[in-house]
């Protein structure tokens, strides 16, 4: 027993003692069992650059995934549209989501210089058309600022934002890359779906319903990863452990609030 304090300490000592397990006996089958499934990011982000054989076998929370955090700041950022213009904050916020800037830099777009150039004028407020390229209407850049027409225009354009990120991700290295072109590519089956079902049943008339319907999808979904059970540290939640033996076990999160769950 180890007591720990803070759940992401918890997180990144449970994966370098499993590295360390690992190390020490190669042949050895070892597990860490997340207690807390949303501890997996911090989890993997401690394992060594050396350390490549790792597989993650269980269901993570969609709203925990970074690509929730950006869709949730980009619909943000146009809910919180003031005469036409988007707040300075919001659009602060949207490039500093996880690939963002990287995704802008692959499209030669100096994000940036652009926020460096506001900082300087000092603007509270700062208008689409600073970001529009008014020669190119499918651009990145026009997916993202151009001001929305209609709700279905909005879910055709979080479509197109999904395909640019797993369109990039996939042509990146390791794998951690591989991790984020999963969530992304759940999210545009997603928003496929929503829009289907608004073709039938056009009920959502605006962008704030539009942003209830994604937090609550994102709240009730998991993201399954699949991997290679017999390779390397298997990462995964309580409920995924059934029937498997394992050399050694770390459990993550071991309290009454987490295995006396009902239906556990």
């Amino acid at each position: 027993m180890v007591g720990v304090t803070k759940n992401i300490a918890q997180a990144k000592y449970a994966a370098q003692l499993a590295e360390g397990i690992q190390e020490k006996g190669s042949d050895e089958k070892t597990a860490v069992v997340l207690g807390n499934e949303s501890l997996l990011i911090p989890a993997l982000s401690s394992l060594s650059v050396a350390q490549k054989k790792w597989n993650v076998t269980m269901g993570y929370p969609l709203e925990e995934t970074t690509a929730a955090t950006f869709f949730d700041t980009f619909l943000k950022l146009h809910s919180n549209v003031s005469k036409g213009s988007f707040y300075f904050k919001n659009l602060q916020s949207f490039f500093t989501t996880a690939w963002c800037d990287a995704l802008f830099e692959s499209k030669k777009i100096n994000i940036q210089g652009r926020l460096s150039e506001l900082r300087k004028k000092n603007l509270s407020y700062v208008s689409p058309s600073f970001f529009l390229d008014k020669e190119d209407s499918v651009s990145l850049s026009t997916i993202c600022f151009k001001p929305f027409t209609t709700v279905a225009d909005m879910l055709e354009r979080l479509v197109q934002l999904s395909e640019h990120f797993i369109v990039f991700l996939e042509s990146q290295k390791g794998e951690e890359a591989l991790l984020h072109l999963a969530y992304f590519q759940r999210f545009r089956q997603n928003f496929n779906q929503m829009i289907l079902i608004n073709q039938k049943h056009p009920f959502v008339k605006s962008i704030s319903l539009l942003v209830l319907i994604f937090k609550e999808l994102t709240k009730s979904e998991k993201i399954d990863f699949v991997g290679e059970p017999l390779m390397g540290i298997q990462f995964m939640g309580l409920l995924e452990t059934r029937l498997l033996d394992f050399d050694n076990i770390i459990i993550t999160n071991l309290n009454e609030g987490i295995l006396l769950t009902p239906g556990l």
